[in-house]
């Protein structure tokens, strides 16, 4: 059962109970102020957790916008650094960067790096194995 029958079954249940409560006259005791009071403040908690629930999907959306973005800008960064790495190799690496710049724009919307995690995981890519600002061209 899909998300869409879930809701559509939870508000037909509502809805219809809402009729039979509307068809049905509540006793004098169940009108009296105090009640209507109590039934006032359980809409307000309601209200306060349902904006509870809401603002904690919101802060779930934003932490997750916010990790993709870092591992997004980590992945740059290696590709930056592989680019370095392979420049400071000389003319003999130009196919491989070829190569790797093609399947780098590939892999940033596949989403997997295997060539970076591989040298990243063999320790052969680091920070201080990538070539200098000025080598780049």
């Amino acid at each position: 059962m899909s998300s869409l029958h879930i809701a559509l079954v939870v508000f037909g249940c509502s809805f219809v109970s809402a009729l039979v409560g509307m068809a049905l006259k509540l006793p004098d005791h169940h009108r009296d102020p105090d009640s209507r009071d109590a039934v006032k403040l359980v809409m307000g908690l309601i209200a306060t957790i349902s904006a509870l629930v809401l603002s904690l999907l919101i802060v779930s959306a934003n932490s997750q916008f916010n990790t993709q973005r870092s591992e997004l800008q980590s992945l740059s960064a290696n590709v930056i650094l592989l680019d370095r790495l392979l420049i400071s190799y000389g003319p003999e690496a130009k196919e491989s960067r070829s190569l790797a710049c093609i399947s780098r724009t590939s892999s940033l919307f596949s989403g997997r790096v295997p060539l970076i995690g591989a040298l990243m995981g063999s320790g052969v890519l680091t920070a201080e194995t990538g070539a200098g600002a000025d080598d780049v061209s």
